[in-house]
């Protein structure tokens, strides 16, 4: 289904990605991001993917793992500090590391530690 965009929206979601790396330790969804735009899920997805090439929920996860290896590189933080500054509770975040990274979360850290 194709939507119009008012002039308003097509800002609204110019800006969304800022709007995201900024709150990325909240348990960000399109449902809760289409509220806070006024946007029914829909629209809101069709309209990041237009203007921004990618769906707005593989947007996300991919500022969230870009996050979490960041941390997991050049931080000792813990892993479960960062699965929460990441939006994810522990179990569900070492998932998605694996599945995005084919490796653990511990992994990512072991390699980036100095020899």
């Amino acid at each position: 289904m194709r939507y119009r965009f008012t002039a308003a929206e097509r800002h609204l979601i110019e800006k969304l990605p800022l709007y995201i790396q900024q709150h990325l330790h909240l348990r960000l969804t399109v449902s809760k991001l289409a509220a806070l735009t006024n946007l029914s899920p829909h629209k809101l997805d069709e309209g990041f993917a237009v203007q921004h090439g990618i769906s707005l929920s593989t947007y996300i996860k991919g500022c969230r793992m870009a996050l979490a290896q960041t941390l997991l590189r050049h931080t000792e933080e813990p892993i479960k500090a960062v699965a929460s500054r990441t939006g994810y509770r522990y179990k569900n975040f070492q998932r998605q590391v694996h599945r995005h990274y084919h490796q653990t979360a511990g992994q990512i850290r072991r390699e980036a530690a100095p020899s």
